[in-house]
């Protein structure tokens, strides 16, 4: 029911007795509440805002509402509406205006009700002074530019500055939203600048005494390693297990951008700092061939001479001639009548190149000097079936194939039933004649442009050479395409080594074509840690750009600010005085620029080293865990802080 202090309400129907300012009802009235204090989670709430679910007296004038719990409730609420900065009384007065809209209430009824709360429940309204400023600012200091803006996070200058920046502008925005005069708003933009740039300090401080007390303090190098790391999102548990997966000469630098610039920012900076990273990257960058040879023929074993493998083909070939006269020596005559009219009479249908060659094909089946006359010695059959082998190497024309290979199968059906034991070394020969195409077909199974071979097409050809021809098996002929593919990778690593872009264009290409060729040629595995070897040369030659070269120097200039030494100005007058003071300058600008470059030294040696000692990566998680702490006496206190000093 409408109730207030000092303004009479239209009671009517409700039992109750008007108000008046200085004319209270009743001299004390009991304010009795239900006990609520054991209710989990409720009770102790209700409790800080000052309900206690026990029977007490108010003060004279003070009344009730018909349902007392929701006074505290009620005040708490109207106070955190109040105290949200700069909206919070628009918000307050438009949130009374709508209560007094509601229970046709007086203008300003409201207002007297809820400050009589506000006094008989200062609990209550202490709370919501408190939780206003929180809840309207904690979401914006929870993003990455808000909790820059009021001075959250950042380093220590950056948090003075925007804090002292934030804390003025706030307070004086607020001061003002609140009715103040200019010169309270004046007060109250000092009071928030000055508490914007001391409790930063003093968060500091706090922090540096509470890591000196447990032990928990940086050095200079664990720091700036801590930033980059914490840049580049590398958890530190994940550092040494990135570069055991890179590769054996991965260093620190190779895993994110911002590693990478501080090795380029220490690299241009004269000192023990710049040899220790040059040297490492150059050493590195030297062994780069024999590092790639090494690795691929680990994966992939030695690298075979084509020239050689094909030699010993076509002498396993030459060795088959004496099981070829041994097949002979129990051959008996052939008519070869039917081949021959069969010929013929093609060659009266047949025209042009298709023509010329059965001809051809039909006078060797004669005896040498007497033409039309049939040789019927089985050798001079076979020789026929070797002329028509040769035409075939040759001829493109698939007509003049067509015939020729009609006439080879006629030619060689006759010699098997002729000469016991031929085929199965003719099946010994023919294995060999396609490991020897298979041999010269593989060297060109990576290559690109319209006369690469499609990755279904070579997974056909391993499939069609794997089964054996006549009963020979198995047939070795995949294995002689793998022996190609392998001596072409050597080729291309021996050509283009110091060029990776092409040597990883040349093996890889742009596409999943090489991969899906390599993995049809050597399987999965080793073609995964063949190109693995390629992506790892590419990341160390990245490195060594980023750092050694005039590549993004602005972000290098950037890292360099970091570790660049102090240079003494030199401003001192000669007097005594003076010469005293100056040398005491230099002294400390000495001591300064030594603890810069042993740090610097430091820094180089983590970025450069393949095995991060444990208590250094200790270190930077615990320098880590320090930066993610929030600040205890955050800027965005301020407006509350001044506030709550002004008085509201």
């Amino acid at each position: 029911m409408p109730r207030f202090n000092g303004i009479p309400v239209n009671n009517a129907g409700s039992g109750k007795a008007p108000r008046f300012k200085g004319i209270p009802v009743a001299p004390k009235t009991m304010v009795v509440q239900p006990n609520m204090m054991g209710v989990p989670a409720i009770g102790p709430l209700l409790a800080a805002i000052g309900y206690d679910g026990q029977a007490h007296e108010a003060p004279a004038g003070y009344e009730p509402s018909s349902v007392p719990i929701l006074d505290p409730i009620s005040t708490f609420a109207n106070s955190t509406l109040n105290a949200i900065p700069i909206v919070g009384p628009t918000l307050k007065s438009a949130a009374e205006r709508l209560d007094e809209l509601t229970y046709g209430e007086a203008p300003g009824t409201r207002t007297k009700i809820n400050a009589a709360d506000a006094e008989q429940y200062k609990n209550a309204k202490m709370a919501g002074d408190f939780a206003g400023p929180t809840i309207a600012l904690a979401p914006l200091g929870a993003t990455a530019l808000g909790g820059r803006l009021l001075g959250m996070t950042g380093g220590l200058a950056s948090r003075v500055g925007l804090g002292g920046l934030s804390g003025a502008l706030i307070s004086g925005a607020d001061a003002k939203a609140r009715g103040q005069s200019n010169e309270d708003a004046l007060r109250q933009v000092e009071f928030g600048a000055a508490g914007g740039v001391v409790l930063p300090i003093l968060g500091a401080g706090f922090r540096a005494i509470t890591r000196g007390v447990t032990g928990n303090t940086f050095d200079p190098a664990e720091k700036a390693l801590a930033r980059a790391l914490d840049s580049d999102q590398i958890p530190v548990a994940e550092v040494q297990q990135r570069l055991d997966a890179l590769g054996p000469d991965a260093v620190l630098a190779d895993l994110g951008p911002n590693l990478q610039r501080q090795a380029g920012a220490l690299a241009s900076l004269p000192g023990e700092a710049q040899r220790i990273v040059r040297d490492a990257l150059v050493n590195r960058a030297n062994g780069t061939n024999s590092r790639i040879i090494g690795d691929v023929a680990s994966t992939l074993g030695e690298a075979p001479v084509p020239s050689q493998i094909a030699a010993g083909i076509e002498e396993n070939m030459r060795a088959l001639a004496p099981q070829y006269r041994a097949a002979f020596e129990n051959a008996r005559a052939v008519d070869t009548t039917p081949i021959a009219q069969g010929l013929e009479a093609d060659i009266v249908n047949m025209r042009g190149p298709a023509q010329q060659a059965l001809r051809q094909v039909r006078s060797m089946l004669d005896i040498h000097g007497s033409p039309g006359i049939l040789d019927p010695h089985p050798g001079a059959l076979f020789e026929t079936r070797q002329a028509i082998d040769g035409l075939l190497a040759n001829e493109a024309n698939p007509k003049v194939i067509g015939v020729l290979t009609d006439a080879r199968r006629q030619i060689d059906t006759m010699l098997g039933e002729a000469v016991p034991g031929l085929k199965a070394v003719d099946a010994r020969f023919e294995e060999l004649a396609r490991q020897r195409e298979a041999l010269q077909f593989g060297q060109q199974a990576l290559e690109s442009g319209r006369t690469a071979v499609r990755p279904v097409e070579l997974q056909q050809q391993v499939a069609q050479g794997a089964v054996p021809e006549r009963g020979m098996g198995p047939s070795a002929v995949p294995f002689r395409l793998s022996q190609g593919a392998r001596a072409e990778i050597d080729r291309i690593i021996g050509t283009t080594t110091n060029d990776l872009n092409a040597l990883k264009t040349a093996l890889k290409g742009d596409g999943s074509w090489n991969r899906d060729r390599l993995v049809t040629l050597f399987g999965a595995d080793r073609a995964d840690r063949l190109l693995h070897v390629l992506e790892r040369e590419r990341t160390y030659a990245d490195t060594a750009q980023i750092v050694t070269r005039n590549s993004e120097t602005a972000a290098r200039t950037a890292a360099q600010k970091e570790f660049e030494t102090i240079t003494p100005g030199d401003t001192m007058r000669a007097t005594a005085t003076g010469m005293v003071a100056s040398a005491l300058q230099r002294l400390a600008t000495a001591g300064a620029g030594l603890r810069r470059s042993a740090t610097n030294t430091a820094v180089a040696r983590s970025l450069m080293s393949q095995q991060v000692p444990q208590g250094t990566l200790e270190a930077v998680a615990r320098a880590l865990a320090a930066r993610a702490q929030p600040e205890l006496l955050a800027p965005a206190l301020v407006p509350l802080i001044a506030n709550r000093a002004s008085g509201w």
